[in-house]
């Protein structure tokens, strides 16, 4: 039985554990799995709530668009991960201008394609 939409199975996925791709490792991995069991709490109180079994099951177009675009999203979100380290790995003081630009760019990308920017 599959009770999970795919626009929620990345975050179904990690609970306990992180991605292979996303390099975090000790006191981050302890961190991320605090957030993830939060997130898993925050949805089952959501669901019981609205009495609900689905995330947004009110707002099926959401859900499509949404559903469409994640993997568009998830390689952005792949891409942000990688500006982010060269971002912070700039040893010079300040990162150059094009790093912040980018990495500024990514973030309105995923805003705009989950619809969160108004």
């Amino acid at each position: 039985m599959k009770s999970r939409k795919p626009w929620l199975t990345w975050i179904s996925t990690w609970r306990g554990r992180t991605p292979s791709w996303w390099p975090i490792r000790g006191c981050a991995r302890r961190f991320f799995s605090l957030v993830t069991d939060e997130y898993h709490r925050t949805v089952a109180v959501v669901r019981r709530l609205t009495g609900c079994s689905e995330l947004a099951e009110r707002f099926p177009q959401f859900r499509q668009r949404l559903a469409s675009r994640l993997p568009t999203l998830n390689q952005v979100n792949r891409q942000q991960i990688d500006l982010l380290r060269r971002y912070r790995a700039t040893r010079t003081g300040k990162p150059p201008e094009d790093q912040l630009a980018a990495l500024l760019l990514s973030i309105n990308c995923i805003a705009a394609g989950v619809g969160t920017t108004g």
